[in-house]
């Protein structure tokens, strides 16, 4: 992904705090759309007892933190964040979405309406759109490098560099 797009970015995922663990909402390929906790990343990727073996950074959405921290909209945008992210739990991405991808990628044509799965940044980006967040960059196809690279997002901190 990050050669095929001249990007940094190979996936995108949102983070929000559960009780007292920080989950990260994503779709990945061999599950689809799962929640799990940031720790599964930086302690214990794939049960082997490892980190991940590539950069993660934290990033911050300034329009949806501005939402998620008043007084006045917080609940109600999370609310129609977790609702939607939520609602997507479980849909698939499976391999034969691969195809589909790199026809995304090739054509540039966007995802389909009648298409029930969902990369990466397809999930974080119908997930903002539901607090009325879009992506100044995007047009149809909605590919990590275009969320990671939005105006919007600012980079707080990177919390695992390429450990290889």
């Amino acid at each position: 992904m990050k050669k095929v797009t001249n990007s940094q970015y190979s996936h995108v995922a949102f983070v929000l705090w559960f009780n007292d663990r920080l989950m990260v909402l994503e779709s990945v390929e061999s599950v689809g759309v799962r929640m799990v906790t940031l720790s599964f990343y930086t302690e214990n990727y794939g049960n082997n007892g490892r980190p991940y073996d590539g950069d993660i950074y934290i990033s911050r959405h300034n329009v949806m933190s501005e939402l998620l921290s008043s007084p006045e909209t917080g609940k109600t945008e999370m609310t129609h964040l977790m609702g939607k992210a939520l609602d997507l739990m479980g849909k698939q991405y499976g391999t034969q979405d691969l195809a589909r991808i790199a026809l995304r990628l090739t054509t540039g044509i966007g995802r389909q309406s009648e298409d029930d799965s969902y990369i990466c940044s397809e999930y974080v980006a119908d997930c903002f759109a539901e607090s009325g967040i879009t992506f100044s960059n995007i047009d149809e196809l909605v590919m990590p490098k275009q969320i990671g690279e939005d105006s919007n997002v600012t980079v707080k901190f990177q919390i695992i560099s390429n450990v290889s």
